[in-house]
């Protein structure tokens, strides 16, 4: 009988390399295991029927996977990114709208606002992050900043249709706080795709093969 075991070793980022032991690592970036269930939990508010692996890599696949690899490239610009949203954040804690501080961010070119109306999925908001952040959210509510391929964003759930959650389109103004050029989110999505894999065993397992396959360290043994 064959069996594979997974080598989780230094650059593979593992407890003995100073990290946590449940979440990925992609080459020297490692994405906590917390980080994607919190965005699972968030996003099955959306898209219950779904298991929770699926709803893992829809988020990962969706740009969440990538961000971590362009912030951990771009750390200080990424500080400074969310200094700036922390700032705006509080406004919005203070009792500002979150309308009158788009309007006002939309004075910024580089702002990026972006609305609706999209249905709740990765695909459609084009953001597995922004799309789980949404599945928590009531019409009226806001939460951020997120981490997300673009940099970190505020987002406000304006709008929810009347059909079942999973299916109800969604009215989102986002204010976005970038960090890098497009050319830099192009290589995060790169390796992405690309880079060793290591992590918990579990949190690799639960990874598409064809994702992982020829990526992950491995020994055989008869």
């Amino acid at each position: 009988m064959r069996t594979a075991t997974l080598l989780l070793t230094c650059p593979l980022l593992l407890t003995a390399c100073g990290h946590e032991s449940d979440g990925i690592a992609l080459g020297d970036t490692w994405i906590p295991g917390e980080a994607i269930d919190t965005a699972v939990r968030e996003m099955k508010g959306s898209f219950p029927q779904w298991g929770e692996n699926s709803l893992a890599w829809h988020v990962l696949d969706g740009g969440f996977g990538p961000a971590w690899l362009l912030h951990a490239e771009l750390a200080a610009e990424s500080s400074a990114a969310l200094e700036e949203a922390d700032r705006w954040a509080r406004r919005l804690q203070g009792g500002e709208s979150f309308a009158d501080l788009a309007r006002e961010r939309t004075l910024d070119p580089e702002a990026g606002v972006i609305e609706g109306p999209f249905a709740p999925s990765p695909f459609e908001i084009r953001s597995g992050r922004v799309a789980a952040a949404v599945g928590s959210l009531e019409p009226g509510q806001w939460t951020g900043p997120v981490k997300t391929i673009r940099g970190w964003e505020l987002i406000w759930l304006q709008e929810r249709g009347d059909a079942p959650r999973n299916r109800a389109s969604v009215t989102l103004i986002r204010l976005e706080f970038p960090v890098g050029a497009p050319e830099a989110r192009e290589r995060a999505r790169v390796a992405w795709n690309t880079l060793p894999i290591g992590g918990s065993p579990d949190r690799i397992r639960d990874l598409p093969f064809r994702f992982r396959h020829g990526r992950v360290a491995a020994a055989e043994s008869s």
